[in-house]
């Protein structure tokens, strides 16, 4: 039994290594998926692309979208709403992302977190913001959306 043992560590070893190896390349789609869905968050914005802005987020029970630590829309209907909004107003936003952190949570689960800049100019009227989204992704079918976030700056000194 116990010459047996090492061969049988070993075995045991090959076999969690081969799991390891799933999870990581599971693990490395979804950052990737999520990423680009951030991305596209981000991008769709800059561009003026509001009905692709709005695409990304989930339409499932749920969703939340905070900003400034207040809830802002428990709904895409409301989110749609605001978004409206910004469109009649005709704005110019620049939306730019770093440091994007994808943690996934499960196959069709991810946080992420990411360092947003945005700048929003009307009437020749700029505010700039400078902080952190951060928040919940799922995958809904085939793609991935945002289901709750949370948008904010760091506090001011």
């Amino acid at each position: 039994m116990l010459r047996s043992l090492p061969a049988n560590i070993a075995a045991l070893a090959l076999l969690l290594a081969s799991c390891a190896n799933t999870m990581t390349t599971d693990d490395a789609a979804i950052e990737a998926e999520v990423t680009d869905l951030l991305r596209e968050w981000s991008r769709s914005l800059s561009e003026g692309r509001l009905e692709d802005f709005k695409a990304v987020y989930s339409t499932e029970p749920g969703f939340l979208w905070v900003e400034r630590g207040l809830p802002l829309y428990r709904s895409i209907e409301e989110l749609s709403v605001g978004v409206d909004e910004l469109i009649a107003q005709d704005i110019e936003l620049t939306n730019t992302l770093t440091d994007i952190e994808v943690q996934p949570l499960g196959p069709a689960t991810a946080a992420f977190n990411a360092q947003v800049k945005s700048e929003l100019r009307l009437s020749g009227f700029e505010i700039t913001f400078d902080g952190i989204v951060t928040g919940i992704a799922r995958k809904e079918g085939d793609a991935w959306k945002l289901y709750r976030g949370h948008l904010s700056e760091p506090p001011r000194p």
